[in-house]
């Protein structure tokens, strides 16, 4: 009953059943983030928890194949993956250190322990945001079309980021630059979905890029943080104009 009622619901009203299954994503990790905090394991809980929960969403609508948790594609494909796997790597030209997230607090030889910590944590990140966004989100939305379809899930993605602004004390400034950064983002994702690129290696290169950014001892300028952007907008656009005739899920 709860499968047909969610089922109809996503199929007639995809944007609204979009935003409401955010909002429930939303309120899931603000209720997560009342666990007991720890700045390592704390994130990767919270990040568990939301991930534990797409699943069960899947697991009750019977989408496991349509929000593209399938086998790994394994073709030419996955070189549509390269440029953006290029560009996240310059987020590491300053180097790579535990410091630069955790400055106090690292004991002799425990560097290593926290970068893998904060890759774990990155990778559940990954794999939280794109199950919900670009998997339980994008699914009933793909029958609007690829443009349509990106511009809605990167917009809902996107502004999702907002509870950094009011729920984690980040500046305004930094959420508008997030807003603008996570938007693009989102289009050159929902296009390599539609390119059949599935859920596993988008989650792989989401958690890399937060990883390396977190882990960077620099923050990228802010004119290199909007090239990224502008070329994921358009590598994105570029994508979605060449969807081929049959689309995997």
């Amino acid at each position: 009953m709860i499968r047909r009622r969610l089922g109809e619901f996503a199929r007639r009203h995809p944007v609204w059943f979009g935003i409401a299954a955010t909002l429930v994503w939303c309120c899931l990790i603000l209720v997560a983030t009342l666990l007991p905090p720890h700045p390592l394991y704390g994130p990767m809980y919270v990040n568990a928890i939301g991930l534990a929960a797409g699943l069960g969403v899947v697991a009750v609508l019977g989408w496991g194949r349509e929000v593209g948790l399938r086998p790994v594609w394994s073709g030419r494909r996955m070189l549509l993956l390269l440029p953006l796997v290029v560009l996240v790597a310059t987020y590491a030209l300053p180097g790579v250190t535990a410091t630069a997230y955790l400055t106090e607090g690292i004991g002799p030889g425990e560097e290593a322990y926290v970068l893998a910590c904060i890759a774990i944590w990155c990778l559940l990140i990954g794999l939280n945001e794109e199950l919900w966004s670009r998997g339980i989100v994008l699914h009933p939305l793909r029958r609007l079309g690829p443009f349509r379809s990106a511009l809605i899930v990167a917009a809902i993605f996107s502004a999702q980021h907002l509870l950094n602004l009011f729920a984690f004390g980040a500046g305004l400034d930094d959420t508008i630059a997030q807003l603008v950064s996570t938007f693009a983002f989102g289009v050159v994702l929902v296009a390599l979905r539609w390119h059949g690129i599935t859920i596993l290696p988008l989650a792989v290169l989401h958690g890399l890029g937060d990883f390396l950014q977190l882990a960077s001892p620099g923050a990228a300028p802010l004119w290199w943080q909007a090239a990224i952007a502008a070329f994921e907008l358009g590598y994105g656009v570029w994508l979605l104009r060449t969807v081929p005739a049959a689309q995997p899920a």
